[in-house]
């Protein structure tokens, strides 16, 4: 394990003990519950490092590494957001949205993602260095379907089920809105520690605010969802388009 993912268990354990020193039963019970599902995504996503890295890597050597590689990652893990979650994933087919709204929250994420990879580029450049891009995902000739299937689509509707859905809706039982947000944002932060680095926190974590507002507000997953696509493909298409 990396220094990141040691990070990310001890400060996961602290968040947790700390939520838990009260003498509420029912929230002890509950933070419980959001603990164990955490932890249990946590250790899929470090399961599927190790798969990914010394099966794939060793046999294809990067040729194919990372072209299926996070795709594999975003499959495994969205099939077991889906076993565990499949009441807010019926829901999705019943929700309505405003246009106009959608409309608005698209343009929103998309800047956002704009003005993030540009201050990458920039934090990179005063520290001579060139921005870690998945090359090897390009060079596939089915990029575009790779790109929209398995780094937008399916982790911005699995992601919010799990963390604007069945995270939020159980901090909701016993914190604030506000504070819902907020846990559930660093909890979303945390869990991308498991391939990042520290710095992610420039992004995801006013990324995780913004879509814990969206739900809060609206009472809404797909706004999340559309927001987390619209980010996620932007950032994805970059490389390609600047």
């Amino acid at each position: 394990m990396n220094s990141s993912n040691w990070f990310l268990v001890m400060v996961n354990a602290l968040l947790f003990f700390i939520l838990k020193f009260n003498d509420d039963l029912n929230r002890k019970r509950i933070i419980n519950y959001i603990s164990i599902q955490q932890i249990k995504l946590y250790l899929i996503l470090a399961s599927i490092f190790l798969i990914e890295y010394y099966f794939i890597n060793s046999i294809y050597h990067d040729k194919y590494y990372n072209i299926f590689g996070a795709s594999i990652r975003s499959f495994i893990t969205s099939l077991y957001i889906f076993l565990i979650c499949k009441n807010y994933f019926n829901s999705l087919f019943i929700i309505k949205i405003d246009i106009k709204k959608t409309l608005i929250i698209v343009i929103i994420s998309s800047v956002f993602a704009l003005l993030i990879l540009n201050l990458q580029e920039y934090l990179f450049y005063l520290v001579n260095r060139k921005l870690p891009i998945e090359y090897g995902v390009y060079l596939s000739e089915y990029y575009l379907l790779i790109g929209f299937v398995f780094y937008a689509a399916l982790p911005a509707i699995f992601e919010e089920i799990f963390f604007r859905g069945l995270i939020f809706d159980k901090l909701k039982l016993i914190y604030s809105g506000k504070n819902s947000i907020i846990i559930s944002s660093i909890l979303f932060y945390l869990i991308h520690l498991v391939y990042g680095t520290f710095l992610t926190f420039l992004y995801i974590l006013p990324l995780g605010f913004f879509l814990g507002y969206l739900r809060n507000k609206y009472n809404n997953l797909l706004y999340p969802i559309v927001s987390h696509f619209f980010y996620n493909f932007v950032v994805f298409l970059y490389p390609i388009i600047k």
